[in-house]
C-alpha cells in the first residue's frame, strides 16, 4: 500500500490512543515518503505502551508529520542527517 492510499480505517487494529492519533493525522501521513512512513507508524503502534516521557517526545514531534508544508518536510527527509534541517522550518538547526 502506498502512503497516498491510507484511510482512517487502516488503523482500526492499532491500540486506542495510537488509532486516534493516526486517524486524526491521515491526510499528513498520506504525503510522507514511502521510505519514512513505516518507521513512523512503528513508533505510533507502540504509543499506548510508551512511558509518559516517551509519549511527550513523540507528541512534540507528531505535529511535524501532520503539516501541510510537505515540500519542506520532504526536503528535510531527503537531506543529510548532518544538515540539521528541521521539518517545520527551512532553516538549519544551530
Amino acid at each position: 500500500m502506498l502512503p497516498s492510499e491510507l484511510k482512517s480505517d487502516d488503523f482500526r487494529a492499532y491500540p486506542p490512543e495510537a488509532r486516534k492519533l493516526a486517524a486524526d493525522s491521515v491526510s499528513g501521513l498520506r504525503r510522507l515518503p514511502l521510505s519514512f512512513l513505516p518507521n513512523l507508524l512503528r513508533e505510533l503502534i507502540e504509543y499506548d505502551d510508551k512511558f509518559p516521557a516517551e509519549r511527550v517526545l513523540l507528541e512534540k514531534e507528531w505535529p511535524t508529520w501532520r503539516v501541510s508544508q510537505t515540500p519542506t518536510l520532504r526536503n528535510c527527509l531527503a537531506s543529510s542527517p548532518k544538515s540539521g534541517c528541521r521539518p517545520n522550518s527551512s532553516a538549519p538547526i544551530g
